[in-house]
């Protein structure tokens, strides 16, 4: 999908649509953990190479479903009254 949109978006500036493809990084994490790592290996990229946009798509959303509840907060994160 993400593939096809950028293709879209490449024709209608006149740029080929291959070297766009070729300066783009794209991931998908499935739970918090894989978020994280995913988040260090964008560093490392980053520290690499020249990235000019970094995209985050709902930071906590993953977060949210892995952790539902204060039961599974550690004692540091609760707010207390």
């Amino acid at each position: 999908m993400l593939r096809g949109k950028l293709v879209a978006i490449a024709e209608r500036f006149g740029l080929n649509a291959d070297d766009v493809l070729d300066n783009v990084a794209y991931a998908r994490a499935q739970n918090s953990e894989q978020q994280q790592e995913l988040l260090r290996m964008a560093s490392a990229m980053m520290a690499e190479d020249r990235y000019a946009l970094l995209v985050v798509d709902s930071a906590t959303a993953l977060f949210r479903t892995d952790y539902t509840g204060r039961g599974e907060l550690s004692e540091r994160q609760m707010v207390r009254p």
